[in-house]
């Protein structure tokens, strides 16, 4: 289902509105957290998943024409940051991003 509220966010962020980051990083913050504490060894595992995640869209979003599924696009890259997590909680978050 598309998120009307992460696809305004998403539109405002392609257009340029820094202040749209902040709002689309809360309203994200806490599916993601929940999904990564999940599927991740720690507490803090999953945050830096989760700061990851959303730092990876936050930088990627102004390149799109804010007309993706912003659900969608998080979660594509919630599944890549998380495939570089081990069973150790050991993980190569930079690499997520290319």
């Amino acid at each position: 289902m598309i998120d009307p509220h992460g696809q305004r966010l998403a539109k405002a962020i392609a257009a340029g509105d820094r202040g749209a980051f902040e709002e689309l990083f809360e309203h994200f913050f806490s599916r993601v957290y929940a999904y990564a504490r999940r599927r991740t060894p720690s507490n803090e595992v999953a945050q830096r998943v989760t700061e990851e995640t959303l730092r990876i869209a936050l930088e990627k979003l102004p390149d799109t024409d804010g007309s993706v599924d912003v659900n969608q696009f998080v979660l594509a890259i919630l599944t890549r940051v998380h495939g570089r997590t081990d069973g150790g909680g050991q993980t190569t978050l930079q690499s997520a991003a290319r």
